[in-house]
């Protein structure tokens, strides 16, 4: 798995679990942290890409050689990070496998992360203010200083250093990277992201099922259903669908004229559809069926806008023009499927308008009057099902009127 794979995986969330998960972890934000090191992760991998074609080039030297340990670094310490958050831990991720194998006897002893630390260090992060290391040999610690890079022809690595010691006397440590290797250290870091999707996995599939396990209560009527229904998607973290006050508006909303009624009476059994199986999906926090109910949802309360009017329709839907300013335009663009003239308030007039946009949203698709089924299995014998109801088209509804 790469970074964009992981990235899409966290964004695949409808609910937007994640953030809202880890965005407070002990009165943390651990949200903050898990998008940093993605950022860093995204930035380094990129550049890992050219950097790697870089060292193949027979030229390559020092400045593409410490371009591209530093990537490696970069990976390292934004997948501890991922791995720290993620698990709400201190603790680092570990491997069963030493992939660092050519260095010299000195260094033997050392982890692959500590080692690649010696290996970044020397190769130019700290070549001439390296860190002492205690000798036991000696009895006293002694610090080193690097040479220059030199590539080596000789086939034991791809370059090496000389490592001069502070201790009078004492050899050079010949001190290699094996670019192979690297590369192999890296791609641990790499693939542990596969880890950490499964670790989010586990923690939503917990709080799913706790979720479905808890019963959603059932309003006296539509807009007591929507209050609910809005205070569980918080609890829920499925985060804004529509304002209650809108959907108030919507449902409660009431027109004069034969024309203008039929039209909010057909809206309306389909916000009550919507309505159910919202309630249903809510219930159920399968991530899929929320996916395609947040869709539906859409589609129905919040219709794209027809182009000829989009701007104004923008300003009036936000109270931002009163309808005397836009009452030309809106006559002559939605004047054959409903009496604006006719009507007492702008509310009246959002809610008319809001269902004239989903038929006409409906009629331009190309197969819109099916009906789909949902089963969901929760587990230990319990299950729900419930079918969504084809839409009254703007087609019939005119026919009807007429």
């Amino acid at each position: 798995m790469d970074i964009h794979e992981f990235r899409d995986f966290i964004n695949s969330f409808h609910s937007g679990f994640v953030q809202d998960h880890w965005k407070d972890v002990d009165g943390k934000d651990y949200w903050s942290g898990i998008c940093s090191a993605m950022d860093w992760l995204t930035e380094a991998c990129s550049v890992l890409t050219d950097c790697s074609s870089r060292m193949l080039s027979s030229d390559a030297g020092w400045r593409e050689l410490y371009a591209y340990l530093s990537c490696v670094d970069v990976i390292l310490e934004a997948t501890e990070q991922l791995h720290r958050f993620i698990y709400k831990t201190q603790s680092r991720p570990e491997f069963a496998n030493k992939i660092l194998q050519t260095r010299p006897s000195e260094y033997a002893e050392l982890t692959d992360r500590d080692f690649f630390k010696e290996l970044r260090a020397a190769f130019g992060a700290h070549s001439v203010n390296y860190r002492p290391r205690w000798d036991e040999r000696l009895g006293k610690e002694e610090k080193r200083f690097a040479s220059w890079v030199v590539k080596d022809h000789a086939g034991t690595w791809d370059f090496y250093v000389r490592l001069y010691s502070n201790i009078i006397g004492e050899k050079d440590v010949v001190f290699g990277v094996k670019l192979t290797e690297v590369m192999a250290f890296c791609r641990q870091y790499q693939g542990h992201l596969v880890t950490l999707q499964h670790e989010i996995e586990r923690v939503y599939g917990q709080f799913r099922n706790e979720m479905a396990a808890r019963k959603i209560e059932r309003g006296v009527d539509p807009i007591l259903q929507w209050a609910i229904l809005e205070k569980e998607a918080k609890e829920r973290n499925l985060g804004l669908w529509i304002p209650l006050v809108m959907m108030n508006e919507i449902l409660s909303a009431t027109s004069s004229g034969v024309r203008n009624a039929k039209l909010l009476s057909d809206y309306r059994q389909v916000v009550f559809t919507v309505l159910e199986a919202t309630y249903s999906a809510f219930q159920g926090m399968d991530e899929c069926i929320l996916s395609d109910m947040r869709a539906r949802f859409e589609d129905v309360l919040a219709p794209p806008y027809v182009d000829d009017v989009s701007y104004y329709l923008g300003k009036f839907f936000s109270q931002e023009l009163p309808y005397e300013v836009v009452r030309t335009e809106f006559a002559r663009t939605f004047g054959r499927w409903v009496d604006l003239e006719s009507t007492t308030s702008d509310s009246e007039r959002r809610v008319l308008i809001l269902a004239v946009l989903y038929f006409i949203s409906q009629e331009r698709k190309p197969f819109c009057e099916a009906s789909l089924t949902y089963h969901i299995d929760l587990g230990d014998g319990r299950s729900f099902e419930f079918t969504t109801v084809p839409c009254p088209s703007l087609t019939c509804a005119k026919r009807n009127d007429e």
